[in-house]
């Protein structure tokens, strides 16, 4: 063994036991949790395939973290290269060197950028990467400008205004790109199993009905808004309760360990939702609020607020990309945002095809909140489809149900409106724009024959300065 630097020494790789390694006397670096953490998955899903470099009576020079990572994975030996060629001195040098130099390098951002999304578009989980979820959204450019305040973003525009018969049906499934939308019931197991298989969801994000009358909570002087399918103001206490507990236990089914489970609620029923919480073996981790400009009429205190419970899957920390703003995300849980009409003199129009639409950008912030780049984001009451929009613009896939044809069809050309691209009738292959023509044209209102809706959801009348009311 000598000082002398020879650029070719010959190593060679021998599988060394774990057991016999010996950590440095002198550690120059510490070894985070979190770091050995990335490496563990990235041992995972590529093996363990740099070898750890290997001094006199096998102290390691470099690789603790690797070494680390390989005992949670209950490896017995590791690949190991023994640097012979140098004296304790030089070995030690090499240590500090290898530790530093590695620190000093940049990245080319948009070649970086460029690998992202080719390892996105091939659903590559991309923290066994290295890289925290805010970083990636940040490298590929996810996420609203910090000044966009309104929700009222160019490329998605107004709700579209469907007339006639519903395109979609009940049981139909609809392929979005990356994304895919049932039209059917959120608490039939068997759809919900059927929808996810062996797969599961990151994050959950929904809009159950408040079981409260749309019509008297959204008010307006000359229109009548049709009533949800389910939980709309017909249901008990007890009943209501055992609604949502059931959603919430099947939704839970299809979510991993760690998952979050965004519901919105009205403060009518918080009761109701707390119970259901507890009954569907989740764990309320915090209560947030959404803010609204205005407030609404025919109550005791003009209600300007909706509750959005947020519950956790239990057994394994959630995801947080907040940090107590570490990434640049300032979030608290009071959420501020505008509605999603914005105000605008035409805002109605919006309410006649959802009465409850929220804005894109509040879901969207959500699912930044606590998901990675990829992730499969769920909602089991999609309606108008603003989950699916948030989850389009952040680059998460969105697996939604529907209960509502109608509903299914606004979704979808929101979607459609947004991307420039076609929505795929998974059945026929046909899309959706072939499924409308095929579609008999009847009169507003009338009844199909299978019984689904064929016009959207509410009045379809449009009378420019009528004015909304939200009392929710």
């Amino acid at each position: 063994m000598t000082g002398r630097n020879d650029l070719l020494p010959d190593l060679t790789i021998d599988q060394v036991p774990i057991t016999n390694l010996k950590s440095a006397k002198h550690p120059v670096r510490k070894l985070p949790t979190r770091q050995i953490a990335r490496v563990e998955a990235s041992m995972r899903e590529n093996g363990f395939v740099v070898p750890v470099l290997l001094g006199k009576d096998d102290e390691i020079l470099d690789g603790h973290i690797r070494i680390e990572a390989a005992r949670r994975l209950g490896l017995k030996s590791a690949p190991c290269i023994r640097i012979d060629h140098l004296d304790s001195r030089a070995q030690r040098a090499l240590r500090i060197a290898l530790n530093k130099i590695q620190e000093t390098g940049e990245w080319d951002e948009r070649a970086l950028r460029f690998e992202l999304a080719y390892q996105l578009e091939f659903g590559t989980e991309l923290t066994v990467l290295g890289f925290e979820a805010p970083e990636i959204d940040c490298l590929l450019e996810i996420g609203p400008p910090p000044n966009e305040d309104s929700d009222l973003l160019p490329e998605i525009g107004d709700l579209p205004k469907p007339d006639g018969p519903a395109v979609a049906k009940l049981g139909d499934t609809w392929i979005l790109g990356t994304h895919v939308i049932v039209c059917g019931n959120a608490r039939d197991e068997s759809i919900v199993g059927h929808l996810f298989g062996k797969n599961v969801a990151d994050l959950v994000v929904s809009d159950p009905p408040f079981n409260v009358r749309v019509n008297g909570h959204i008010r307006s002087p000359t229109r009548h808004f049709e009533e949800f399918a389910e939980a709309s103001g017909e249901m008990s206490r007890e009943e209501f309760t055992e609604f949502l507990t059931r959603y919430l236990a099947i939704t839970k089914s299809v979510t991993r360990p760690g998952a979050l489970i965004y519901s919105f609620m009205d403060w009518r029923h918080m009761g109701e939702m707390l119970a259901a919480i507890s009954a569907a073996g989740l764990d309320l981790i915090n209560l947030c609020v959404w803010v609204k400009p205005n407030g609404g009429m025919g109550s005791f205190y003009r209600s300007r607020h909706e509750l959005v419970f947020v519950a956790k899957h239990p057994g394994a920390p959630h995801m947080n990309n907040v940090e107590l703003g570490v990434h640049g995300r300032y979030r608290t849980n009071v959420w501020e945002y505008a509605g999603a009409t914005g105000g605008r003199a035409d805002e109605l129009d919006d309410f006649t095809l959802h009465p409850t639409v929220k804005p894109v950008r509040l879901v969207e912030d959500a699912i930044l909140d606590a998901t990675v780049a990829g992730a499969t984001v769920f909602d089991p009451f999609l309606g108008s489809g603003t989950t699916l929009l948030a989850a389009e613009r952040a680059k998460r896939r969105c697996v939604g149900i529907e209960i509502s044809p109608a509903y299914v069809d606004v979704a979808i050309r929101r979607w459609e409106a947004l991307t420039g691209l076609e929505a795929i009738h998974e059945a026929s292959g046909q899309t959706f724009a072939a499924r409308a023509e095929q579609v008999p044209w009847t009169a507003k209102g009338e009844t199909n024959p299978d019984g689904d809706y064929t016009t959207s959801p509410g009045s379809v009348t449009n009378d420019p300065g009528d004015a909304a009311e939200e009392d929710f």
